[in-house]
This record gives C-alpha cells, sequence and structure tokens, in this order.
C-alpha cells in the first residue's frame, strides 16, 4: 500500500491505497492525540463531582477525575480527545517510551516525592525480550527524562504542549510500513473504488442501499430479480454472504461506526448464515443478533477517523484532485 497527504486550512487529508482507496483520513492539525503530554494550569475544582478542570488555552478545557488545587500547575497526559461538547480527558499516566520498556509515575505521587518511583520495579513495565542489562541502562535514561521535564515545569508557558503524539494516520502508516505514494496514482485508485459515496451499490450479486445517520445506519439488500426462484434459499444464503462482504468493505471505507441495521435477503432460516459470521466478520464488528424480519444487527467500535460521507465528498474530492489551493 502507499499513501497521498494534503494540507488544507487546518486539517490534514491522507489517503492509504492500493488499486482501491483503503482508508481516509481526516485530522485536525491543532488537535491534540492521545498520549500527548501538556504544561498546565488548574483552573477549578468541582468538589461534587470530584473533577478537576483544567485550562488548555486555544483547545479550551481538559478534566481530570480527582480533585487538585485552583492555580497548581502539571505535567498532564491527554487520555482521551474531546467528544461533542465535552473536553479532553487528562490524567497523570505520563510515558516515556525506549526500545524495550516503558516507564510511567504513579498519579499525584510523582509530584511528591524525590523521583523513587521512576525507576521503583512496579512502575517499570517490560517487554519480554528485554535483559537485566537493558533494564539497567534504559531506566537511568529514562528516569533522567523524566527530571529534565519536571526540572523545566516551572518555566514553561502555561499553557504549552510539551509532546505532541502521532496521529492516527502516522500510527497507520508506521504500522504497516506503508511508502510514500503520488496524486496520480491516488486519483486512480480513488476512481477505481466503489461504492464509496453513492447511496448504492450494484453488482453481479444485488444492490447495496445505504442510509447512514449520525446515530444509526440502515442497509437494504435486493437481489434486484437475479434470483433463481426454486433454489431461493441456497441463492440467497449465497448472495448474503457476497452483499455482507460489500457492504463492509464500504462500511470501514466510510468508517461509519455504532448501530448498523442491515435487510438481508429473506430466507426460511439464518442460522447457516449466522455460522459463517466469524469468518466475514473478522473481529471488526460485534454480531449482536438477526430479527424476525431479517434484520441483522452489528455494531463497530469507534476508530476515530472521520466519517465520509456524501456531504464532504465534494471536498476530498476536490482536495485529492488539487482543485484546492
Amino acid at each position: 500500500m502507499r499513501y497521498f497527504r494534503r494540507e488544507y486550512k487546518n486539517n490534514i487529508y491522507t489517503f492509504i491505497y492500493d488499486k482501491a482507496m483503503k482508508y481516509i483520513f481526516i485530522e485536525d492539525m491543532e488537535e491534540l492525540e492521545t498520549d500527548s503530554i501538556v504544561h498546565a494550569r488548574v483552573r477549578s475544582v468541582n468538589k461534587e463531582l470530584g473533577y478537576s478542570f483544567v485550562d488548555l488555552g486555544k483547545l479550551g478545557d481538559g478534566f481530570i477525575d480527582c480533585e487538585l488545587k485552583s492555580g497548581e500547575e502539571y505535567i498532564f497526559n491527554i487520555k482521551k480527545k474531546p467528544e461533542c461538547s465535552k473536553g479532553y480527558v487528562l490524567d497523570f499516566d505520563i510515558r516515556i517510551k525506549s526500545e524495550n520498556m516503558i516507564v510511567f509515575p504513579n498519579s499525584k505521587k510523582f509530584y511528591e516525592n524525590d523521583y523513587e518511583k521512576i525507576t521503583d520495579m512496579p512502575t517499570l513495565i517490560l517487554n519480554k525480550n528485554a535483559s537485566p542489562c537493558e533494564l539497567t541502562s534504559d531506566a537511568i535514561d529514562i528516569s533522567s527524562e523524566y527530571k529534565k521535564l519536571l526540572e523545566i515545569k516551572s518555566t514553561l508557558p502555561i499553557p504549552k504542549i510539551v509532546f505532541r503524539s502521532d496521529s492516527k494516520s502516522d500510527r497507520f502508516i508506521e504500522g504497516y510500513n506503508i511508502g510514500f505514494g503520488n496524486r496520480d496514482d491516488a486519483i486512480m485508485a480513488f476512481n477505481d473504488t466503489e461504492g464509496l459515496v453513492d447511496g448504492k451499490f450494484t453488482n453481479d450479486d444485488g444492490s447495496i442501499i445505504i442510509d447512514s445517520k449520525d446515530h444509526f445506519t440502515f442497509i437494504d439488500f435486493n437481489s434486484d430479480g437475479k434470483g433463481v426462484y426454486y433454489r431461493r434459499e441456497l441463492n440467497h444464503l449465497d448472495k448474503n454472504k457476497k452483499l455482507l462482504k460489500k457492504a463492509l468493505e464500504i462500511i470501514e471505507l466510510r468508517n461509519i461506526e455504532g448501530m448498523i441495521l442491515i435487510d438481508l435477503l429473506k430466507m426460511n432460516k439464518y442460522k447457516r448464515l449466522i455460522d459463517e459470521l466469524d469468518d466475514i466478520l473478522k473481529n471488526k464488528f460485534v454480531f449482536h443478533d438477526i430479527t424476525k424480519l431479517g434484520i441483522l444487527e452489528l455494531t463497530r467500535k469507534k476508530d476515530g477517523r472521520t466519517r465520509i460521507s456524501q456531504d464532504n465528498i465534494g471536498e476530498i474530492k476536490s482536495i485529492l484532485y488539487g482543485e484546492i489551493e
């Protein structure tokens, strides 16, 4: 696979492709990914809820699930990105990685001792291949990094992004060892991608109609008269499997998440289809039920990518084709 990337306004658009488009990432350059580190000051405390609210400047507010003191400053870790109107979720689980291990402090107590927590065995998570020699050298190196971080804390601007974690697309590219491509190849892959944005996808097995809303997605399978009636049960089993595989490809490409309802081609019994669902879903979707009306109920976990819909596909095409400068 290859990737092509373009920046436009505050977003970075990343296209992952081979002969066809596999993933599209739309990422806000100003947002902080999880595991980023910030230096910030506590703005207020809600003792009733047990939360402390932290001033993150242009990023808005963050909150941490513990009571601190207004005006105190800390080095925080970004635990979760904002959802809806909620701010960033913070904690003290700040990690500095090395080749063979991860060292992290233990909550607020980290700030109240002489760094002994840094090199205590309970605070070390070791790679299974790490040797005692590697442990010693790495622990020294990482503890010194922590000391440097805390020593300069008082001199940092408030708020200040101390470390910006890689984005979803960066981690995906690194994990799959993807190389850089070019715009012409990306455009060709985009044009070769079936069912990317149209509300209806049709092939030799029938048609798929997708109606995606904010909170759920409804998908309708139709045989389009291509079935053989006297073998309808076997015919519909085969077509349901093929249409389902294609629908799941489209769902992943568009990054449709949450509740998914699929109106299958009608069968007398769905047991044979259910028996084969594990191979079709491949742990990417959660199967819940097939109702008496033949509605397949699935859910797909959020992965942080922006939903690709017919509403934003025009801008995506303009950016990819180079029409926006």
